[in-house]
């Protein structure tokens, strides 16, 4: 088969890619001004410029070299433009210009990844610029060299490179002899600045690159998809990922969780060597980073406990799957561990669960009982379930001065300082019953019979006369007040009176006294008139109106089953003589 690309190990090609850093966590190395480490293993096999390298030396002035000869005195030279005879050589140089180490900032080395795709990885961070003042200027300087195994490739990162305005500087590449070298336009030896700068340099020439698609817009810490169209006779394709990325394997389809924005490369593998790099730009959208302040870390149980996340712009609390964008309250039971994850930007959500624990104490369940009580009565609060009760009433006997619905409550302190909620007492006040007494007649003769109605309550008691049902008979014979207690539905308990007069009624003679019998009397079906021998009669009720009238010779029998129960007033007239008797129907 046709070998689809051609290898050139002594030219190079280089190309700006999408800016990102790789982890710069490593092996920090301590250099003074103008000064280069020892040889550092870069644990691969590299290809630079068709000669093969296992070691290194990083330099203060912002490049490292695979020149292991002895420097002339002075130390580490300033920027040279590349290529240029001069030593050193064979270097890579990211911001070659004058860096002062020993004024600040930090250098590390590192190497990261499986072979045989490892990186070697060189770090400037905040690296001043020399100055004769102390403390040094402000001017810093940033930025990263990338190696990779295999593919022989170099990635040059510039967050930041800065100058006085009177040092030029280099960012490029430069063999072993001197001879060949490639910068990037515009930095080769001039002043020149940058920030957020990347490149690639490339040591295949080649044909047509594959063809690469997938997803541009990720969040990080999601899964995106790539893929190539495949190329005839290649073996696989060698994938580069930006920093932080997660990802393996060598077909034309891909699936990488994403780290940092940056491109996504791929390059075709033969058995002749690789083809050049096809990138894709992917913005990445970082996930949201979660803080969360939650208080108190112990409480006691049906205490508000708060969680205020900061950091993302919704938030998802377990358990429960309660969203929002505020403070999130609750009332624990028990000790519940809660777990929080937010939404950023572009919904990205939080890489890492954020957990909480709230401690809870228990607290003492309390009860207590209800009632219902007459008005002027007292109820006592009978609570259950611990001790050392407070009552809302201060006290645990409630005398309620109205009638009405009454709540009271009785918490209590457990042995560990909690309070339990609040048990709720319904206190049902009811009015006293309305009792009143009428009389037949306020004005009796002595011992004359006076027929007492009680009403108002379901129930009565008289002091002074018998019976306990709603209507009473007195034959008083001196001037007398009667009185009733009734009692109501509730059990509510009142009084009545009623007072009648008593007439000694001397002067006066019943013409049929001792002649005329009435009976029985009370009365249920018949009333029996008997010791007359001839007249007439009328009962009448209390209000005056006649309900039977007649004539009689001898005894005579009244059928009173149709009267209403109640009091009634008989008149007879016999001998012109008049008597009037009180009959009660029952």
């Amino acid at each position: 088969m046709q070998c689809q690309c051609t290898y050139y190990c002594s030219s190079y090609v280089v190309s700006p890619i999408a800016h990102s850093l790789y982890p710069v966590a490593g092996n920090t190395i301590y250099l003074a001004d103008d000064d280069v480490s020892t040889t550092l293993p870069l644990n691969f096999n590299f290809e630079f410029y068709c000669s093969v390298y296992n070691q290194v030396r990083i330099c203060s002035n912002g490049f490292i070299t695979f020149d292991f000869t002895m420097f002339p005195s002075g130390g580490t030279p300033y920027a040279q433009s590349v290529p240029s005879p001069a030593v050193p050589d064979a270097v890579i140089a990211w911001n070659w210009n004058d860096l002062d180490p020993s004024q600040g900032g930090t250098i590390t080395y590192t190497t990261i990844g499986i072979s045989p795709n490892q990186k070697f990885i060189v770090t400037y961070s905040n690296v001043p610029l020399w100055s004769p003042s102390n403390p040094p200027g402000s001017l810093r300087n940033t930025g990263q060299i990338v190696l990779h195994e295999s593919s022989n490739l170099i990635e040059i990162h510039i967050v930041e490179a800065t100058n006085y305005g009177w040092l030029n500087q280099t960012e490029g590449i430069e063999d072993s002899a001197g001879v060949a070298g490639v910068a990037v336009p515009g930095r080769n030896l001039s002043l020149w600045t940058a920030s957020l700068s990347s490149h690639m340099f490339s040591p295949y020439v080649i044909g047509s690159p594959p063809l690469l698609t997938g997803d541009t817009l990720l969040c990080q810490g999601e899964q995106g998809s790539f893929s190539v169209t495949p190329v005839p006779g290649a073996t696989g394709y060698y994938w580069n990922f930006p920093g932080g990325w997660s990802a393996s394997g060598s077909g034309p389809n891909i699936a990488a969780v994403a780290g940092s924005a940056g491109s996504v490369s791929v390059a075709a593998t033969f058995t002749c060597g690789n083809s050049v790099y096809t990138s894709l730009g992917v913005n990445v959208t970082p996930a949201p980073t979660i803080a969360v302040v939650a208080t108190p870390s112990v409480l006691c149980s049906n205490t508000v406990y708060t969680i205020t996340p900061l950091g993302a712009l919704v938030y998802t609390v377990e358990p429960g799957s309660v969203s929002g964008n505020t403070t999130f309250t609750y009332l624990p039971a028990t000790t519940t561990q809660f777990t929080i994850t937010g939404a950023g930007l572009n919904d990205c959500l939080s890489l890492d669960l954020v957990t909480v624990q709230a401690v809870v104490k228990p607290s003492p369940t309390v009860s207590v009982n209800s009632g219902t009580i007459c008005i002027g009565g007292s109820f006592s609060l009978v609570p259950m379930g611990a001790s050392g009760y407070t009552y809302s009433s201060g006290h645990p006997v409630v005398i309620p001065q109205s009638a009405g619905l009454f709540v009271y409550s009785v918490t209590a302190k457990g042995s560990n300082g909690c309070i339990s909620a609040p048990a709720v007492s319904s206190v049902s006040v009811a009015p006293l019953p309305l009792v009143s007494v009428v009389a037949d007649r306020h004005q009796v003769c002595a011992n004359e019979t006076v027929i007492l109605v009680a009403s108002g309550a379901v129930s009565y008691t008289w002091t002074s006369l018998p019976g306990n049902n709603d209507t009473a008979i007195g034959r008083p014979a001196l001037n007398v007040t009667y009185q009733v207690y009734g009692t109501d539905l509730n059990g509510c308990r009142n009084s009545g009176s009623v007072s009648v007069n008593v007439d000694p009624c001397l002067g006066i003679a019943d013409g049929l006294a001792g002649v005329l019998t009435v009976f029985p009397n009370p009365a249920e079906n018949n009333l029996f008139i008997t010791g007359i021998s001839n007249g007439s009669f009328g009962l009448y009720d209390l209000s005056g109106r006649m309900r039977i009238s007649g004539i009689f010779n001898g005894d005579i029998s009244l059928d009173v089953t149709a009267l209403l129960p109640g009091p009634y007033i008989l008149m007879v007239t016999a001998n012109n003589q008049v008597a009037v008797r009180t009959v009660l129907k029952e």
